[in-house]
């Protein structure tokens, strides 16, 4: 298996894993956890196929990959940090808690594919 297969798995079962905390969370009349689940697993079903065609289309080049995938999260992941701020400026806890999950996901999944790249140089 490949880094970037490896990586492709890992987006994966994270979202799959989501989902089942999501359904169990929700089992728990705990319906505000449950939705912050979904939108982890979201993300990363998101971006795991924003990563999967950055694969595809750069053929096998992790690095090229790697700079498609952060040409097309980068704009995204601002939009949520922007949205994030001016939540918390009105108040907003619940739009600010969802993009703070989102935020959170993301830096991850930045990290992850940052680890790619170094692991494939």
């Amino acid at each position: 298996m490949t880094h970037t297969d490896a990586l492709l798995a890992w987006f994966t079962e994270n979202e799959q894993t989501c989902a089942a905390r999501a359904e169990t969370l929700r089992e728990d009349s705990r319906e505000d956890d449950a939705t912050l689940e979904r939108v982890r697993g979201n993300v990363y079903r998101m971006f795991g196929a924003m990563f999967q065609v950055a694969a595809r289309v750069s053929e096998g080049e992790p690095a090229s990959a790697k700079q498609l995938f952060a040409d097309r999260a980068e704009p995204l992941a601002a939009k949520w940090e922007q949205s994030h701020r001016k939540a918390e400026l009105n108040n907003d806890v619940e739009t600010a808690t969802v993009e703070r999950v989102k935020l959170d996901v993301i830096a991850e999944i930045r990290a992850r594919v940052d680890a790619l790249g170094r692991a494939d140089a």
